[in-house]
């Protein structure tokens, strides 16, 4: 009887869930709120009617109040590593002509993709541009290693 009865309260249950709606990308151009997509920038494929994409977002690993990810703006064909405060909302633009997806090491360092194929690393405030590779055909997805040592591409 046990069995039975809590055989019919689980399909209840199951027969009373609702399926979510399907997400559809935004209309128009709202500056009001991240839209962290994955968009190829590199290509420029975008959404029609939106001018400004975010994507490949990555947190600060000393601070979970920092982001940092590539922001496109398709009108002029232009890309660039930007940090945001999800505190305050600030946002700096730290380099262009990015090519992929930033990563933040534990030492504050970010490497990422130039639009020029090759890796390169940056301190997350502008500062001390090095160039790590010169003769990669497509360095894409550059990682730091957990320790922040090591760049794997």
């Amino acid at each position: 009887m046990k069995i039975k009865f809590s055989v019919l309260l689980i399909c209840l249950f199951f027969l009373s869930c609702k399926k979510d709606p399907p997400i559809s990308p935004p209309v128009g151009n709202n500056t009001d709120c991240l839209n962290l997509s994955w968009t190829n920038i590199s290509g420029i494929i975008n959404w029609p009617g939106i001018d400004t994409v975010y994507n490949t977002p990555r947190f600060n690993p000393a601070n979970a109040n920092e982001i940092v990810y590539v922001k496109g703006i398709t009108s002029a064909n232009k890309s660039y590593v930007a940090k945001r405060n999800l505190n305050t909302g600030q946002e700096t633009q730290i380099i262009s002509d990015v090519w992929s997806k930033p990563d933040w090491s534990v030492k504050d360092w970010i490497v990422f993709n130039h639009a020029d194929n090759q890796v390169w690393k940056i301190k997350s405030n502008g500062d001390s541009l090095t160039l790590l590779t010169t003769n990669m055909q497509e360095g894409f997805d550059a990682l730091w290693s957990p320790d922040g040592n090591k760049i794997a591409a």
